[in-house]
């Protein structure tokens, strides 16, 4: 992987405040894991996605699924990478 950033300061700052929040409040109701994996719907914005890649490679688990283009009933909102218990529906 590149070290070179898709991505600008202020984007950093906004998904890095952004994650830290979900870090800090997003609990998993099964194990009360922290390490939750947002899945995300619809056609990403490649540099979110770059990010999270980053971010992923440096905290050591997945902050970020894609679930394709289209969200079908009951796909979940998280998955937990600790006890993979799912979380939402979209």
């Amino acid at each position: 992987m590149s070290n070179r950033r898709e991505w600008s300061e202020e984007e950093d700052k906004k998904w890095t405040d952004e994650l830290n929040e979900r870090l800090s409040t997003d609990k998993c109701p099964a194990c009360g894991s922290n390490k939750l994996t947002k899945h995300l719907m619809g056609r990403p914005y490649m540099a979110f996605v770059e990010f999270h890649k980053a971010k992923s490679e440096e905290l050591g688990w997945q902050t970020l699924a894609l679930g394709g283009c289209c969200a079908g009933e009951g796909m979940p909102d998280t998955t937990c990478t600790a006890c993979q218990a799912t979380e939402g529906s979209k």
